[in-house]
This record gives C-alpha cells, sequence and structure tokens, in this order.
C-alpha cells in the first residue's frame, strides 16, 4: 500500500507531466509562445465568429485560435480520445491520477474536472500541494 507521501509525489509528477504536454503553444507562423490557455485565448481571437469551438468527424473538439499575425492555433481539448501515442500515454497518466485521487476518498467528478483544469493548461486549488497535503494526511 502506497503511503500518503508516495501517492501527493506521483500525483504531482503525473499532473507536471499532463500540463507540460498541452502547453506551451507555439504560433507556426510568427514564433509567438502561449505559455497556458488562458493567455491563448487572451492574446487570439476565435477563427469564425463563434467561439472557437468545433467538433471534427471523429467526435474530437478543437479549440481553433487566430494569432494577431493571422495563423491559426489548434489545441485539441478532447485529448483523452486521442489515439496517437502522446494521447494514450495522458490517457494512462489521467486515469492513474484519477485513480489516486478517488481512491484517496474524492469524488470522481470532482478530481475529473480538477484534472481536466491541469490538462487543459489551467490551474486548480484542490490538487495544490496544501490542499493534497491536508486529503492525503
Amino acid at each position: 500500500m502506497q503511503t500518503s507521501e508516495s501517492r501527493m509525489n506521483e500525483l504531482f509528477d503525473g499532473l507536471k507531466l499532463l500540463a507540460d504536454t498541452a502547453f506551451p503553444k507555439q504560433c507556426a507562423g510568427c514564433g509567438k509562445v502561449f505559455p497556458d490557455l488562458q493567455q491563448l485565448l487572451e492574446q487570439t481571437a476565435p477563427v469564425d465568429s463563434g467561439s472557437g469551438l468545433r467538433e471534427d468527424p471523429a467526435a474530437q473538439l478543437t479549440l481553433a485560435r487566430r494569432c494577431g499575425c493571422g495563423s491559426v492555433i489548434e489545441e485539441y481539448c478532447d485529448d483523452r480520445r486521442a489515439q496517437d501515442a502522446l494521447g494514450l500515454k495522458r490517457r494512462e497518466i489521467f486515469d492513474r491520477l484519477l485513480s489516486l485521487l478517488t481512491d484517496g476518498g474524492m469524488a470522481r467528478p470532482t478530481a475529473k474536472e480538477e484534472l481536466l483544469k491541469v490538462m487543459r493548461g489551467g490551474s486548480s486549488e484542490l490538487l495544490s500541494k496544501e490542499q493534497l497535503f491536508k486529503f492525503f494526511s
């Protein structure tokens, strides 16, 4: 059985891996770097007149944003469905982190929502070191 400290360490390592694979995003046109989802949304415009979200034929949700230089930057918002090597690795990490949190007593919907925030480049107050220390103690 894992100790609280080893579960926390595994969780933090996994969260870092998830966040590191999502961002930063770099514009192929001008090279501008967007370190997280918030800055991507704030510093770009939707490709169409809507939100920039679209679903492709494979049912993958994509966020398409236009950089100031005119190039389109895409972020695949439903990476858990991705079947390439990176997508499968992210899914494996996500599932392991979800298990750690739910086995520790966090409600599955809450754990999933908080992990998705991190995957999409955001932050999660519930997954902060201080909160997790309290949770696993």
